[in-house]
């Protein structure tokens, strides 16, 4: 059963990547895979790796997904305080 139809609610994923990692891209068509099972909106949003922390942060807070999951390995600077 889908899960929108158990919630009567159009949900949403977004999967945040930052820079290029092959091994990541594996993982994201994985997500990307069970969220059409599942019936859940998929959202893709890739970043530069040298896009500065405080553009990185008002875009991602800024999202408007359900969930947001920020692929690892993340940027050093996303591991700190103050996200």
């Amino acid at each position: 059963m889908e899960l929108k139809k158990r919630v009567n609610k159009n949900l949403s994923l977004g999967i945040v990547q930052i820079g290029q990692d092959n091994v990541s891209d594996i993982f994201i068509r994985e997500k990307k895979k069970v969220a059409d099972k599942i019936g859940v909106g998929f959202n893709f949003y890739k970043f530069e790796r040298n896009t500065p922390f405080s553009d990185l942060k008002k875009k991602i807070t800024g999202l408007s997904d359900d969930g947001v999951v920020i692929q690892l390995p993340p940027l050093k600077a996303l591991t700190v305080k103050g996200f």
